[in-house]
């Protein structure tokens, strides 16, 4: 378990150094203000449509535990 924890942490650090290099490379390719503006605005509704993909996959099996784990009569 703490390999995976420790996993995590690896991933969890690359993704939040990703993000600025990210962000840099949008500015420098969109020198325009609305151009830019509507490209993060894009970049970033694709991060909440994928984040909401993921919770939604998980989410029934979660709850599905939690109510086996509570001892379903």
């Amino acid at each position: 378990m703490p390999v995976l924890v420790a996993a995590r942490v690896v991933q969890g650090v690359g993704a939040a150094l990703l993000l600025p290099g990210t962000l840099a490379t949008i500015s420098r390719a969109f020198p325009d203000d609305a151009a830019r503006a509507r490209a993060i605005g894009v970049g970033s509704a694709g991060l909440y449509a994928a984040a909401a993909v993921l919770a939604l996959a998980v989410l029934p099996g979660a709850l599905l535990s939690v109510r086996r784990a509570g001892g379903e009569r």
